[in-house]
């Protein structure tokens, strides 16, 4: 082959461009022609770049070249944004329960209060500061349509957060979670800027029918659900939920239905000729299509949150995280904190209450005036199976 002819081949391979018309123009030959078209130029770039991956003796293999390390939610890419976190290090706090880490929290006061997300907790709470210091938490109030809860410690001189005092939200803009190490948890893009969620139905895990006497009875009692946890049983009669009369097993439906998930309801039931007041927390339900195609694909990225729907704005981001490092605050790429994660909802949706909501919500959660009114509901039973056929 003459040196001419290698020449003319690279021209072609390398020096095409393409004109709006579609056809190509050979910088090297200074002629115009349309057989090669863009999509055939795209395939040769495409072709030689995976020829050169594979041959580049640096890189070894294109799949090395794709190796792990350089996905969004790897070590080295996270701690590349440590420096965005550093000021808000301090301000993360580790909650925990039974012994095991429920939750992250963000102190909020110098003086010991604390932040976090009220489905994930349940008995003694104790919290863990960045220094390894362990203090006992008690539990002062619970905002129910944000699921937040504030945790008070005897401490003072903590480091509290700093609320952005405007927040400029933008689709594809990125969402900083800091943890409990030097580098963030989590890095994310805004996919939603605010959205509102609309209410979950609780359910209570049982089947009902109507009976001829004109009562109400449970048939069926599904497994792991507030209802077995709670003691009901097959044959039960239903009289009364939540102090309401019921007649009739849509009246029963409705009444649960009206319920959040995690509530905790009183059901007064007749069980061989006893009146009986059984209390039980319900669990969440969630349209039918999510047991096939979807709900196994939003379980694939790892478990999701108990409480995950029903918040009336949120800004919706793609960061993965688990649901025990919900809590914790979250920021821009300026390291301003723009808002609180607070539920893993799917395997590429996370949810944050703005920092203009928390900020209007901490006043009454510290007063005390949302402190729950007895022990049984500052516990959060483990949720019960989604289903939406069962009351």
């Amino acid at each position: 082959m003459t040196h001419s002819s290698v020449s003319t081949r690279r021209s072609i391979i390398f020096k095409l461009e393409t004109n709006r018309d579609g056809s190509t123009w050979n910088k090297h030959m200074g002629t115009q022609t349309g057989h090669y078209t863009s999509p055939f130029r795209r395939l040769l770039q495409s072709c030689l770049l995976l020829a050169g991956l594979c041959l580049c003796p640096t890189l070894g293999s294109a799949e090395e070249a794709l190796r792990p390390a350089f996905y969004k939610n790897a070590p080295a890419f996270r701690s590349a944004f440590s420096r965005v976190v550093a000021d808000v290090n301090t301000s993360v706090v580790r909650v925990i329960s039974d012994e095991r880490q429920r939750a992250l929290g963000t102190i909020v006061d110098a003086s010991g209060y604390i932040l976090t997300k009220a489905s994930e907790l349940r008995g003694d709470i104790e919290v863990e500061l960045r220094n390894g210091k362990t203090y006992a938490a008690d539990l002062v109030g619970i905002e129910e349509d944000y699921d937040l809860a504030m945790l008070k410690i005897t401490a003072d001189n903590l480091s509290a957060v700093s609320w952005a005092a405007e927040e400029t939200i933008e689709a594809g803009q990125w969402f900083v979670s800091p943890g409990m190490d030097d580098s963030p948890s989590s890095i994310g893009v805004v996919s939603v800027p605010l959205r509102k969620l609309p209410p979950a139905r609780g359910i209570l895990g049982i089947g009902i029918e109507n009976t001829p006497d004109g009562t109400t009875q449970i048939t069926t009692i599904y497994p792991n659900s507030g209802a077995e946890r709670a003691g009901l049983r097959v044959g039960d009669v239903v009289s009364r939920v939540a102090g309401k009369s019921i007649r009739s097993a849509d009246a029963l439906a409705t009444e649960i239905g009206s319920h959040r998930p995690g509530e905790i309801i009183d059901l007064e039931v007749t069980r061989n000729e006893k009146s009986l007041t059984i209390r039980a927390r319900l669990g969440q339900a969630e349209p039918r299509m999510l047991f096939d195609r979807q709900r196994f694909q939003n379980r694939m990225g790892g478990k999701l949150s108990r409480r995950r729907t029903g918040f009336p704005t949120v800004i919706q981001h793609d960061s993965v995280l688990d649901p025990q490092e919900c809590g914790g605050p979250v920021l821009d790429i300026s390291g301003n904190v723009i808002g609180l994660n607070i539920a893993r909802a799917g395997r590429i949706e996370s949810y944050s209450v703005p920092a203009s909501i928390v900020l209007s919500l901490l006043d009454d959660l510290k007063s005390g005036k949302l402190r729950p009114e007895t022990p049984d509901e500052q516990l959060v039973s483990e949720k019960a199976d989604p289903i939406d056929d069962v009351k």
